[in-house]
């Protein structure tokens, strides 16, 4: 969680204050959800931590689902960029 709460200190430091707060807050969650998990020591928390932060990102737009109709169903996940 460290990581996630010093991105969104970072963002409001480099962005200043109404710059940050006038950003969309699915936007400052999703920046600060990837940070977390592209951070090396995210793979070795626990998979009960991994999927609930997994699951945020996905709440903030992190990953957006794809279906291609095939023979039979699948899906991709794929990170969105918004900045």
């Amino acid at each position: 969680m460290f990581f996630f709460e010093k991105k969104h200190y970072d963002d409001y430091l480099a962005d200043g204050y109404n710059i940050y707060h006038n950003t969309p807050i699915p936007a400052r969650e999703y920046n600060a959800t990837k940070v977390q998990i592209q951070d090396p020591t995210f793979q070795n928390t626990r998979k009960v931590f991994q999927e609930s932060i997994i699951e945020y990102g996905n709440s903030n737009g992190l990953f957006q689902r794809l279906r291609i109709k095939t023979n039979t169903d699948f899906r991709i996940n794929l990170p969105v960029i918004n900045r």
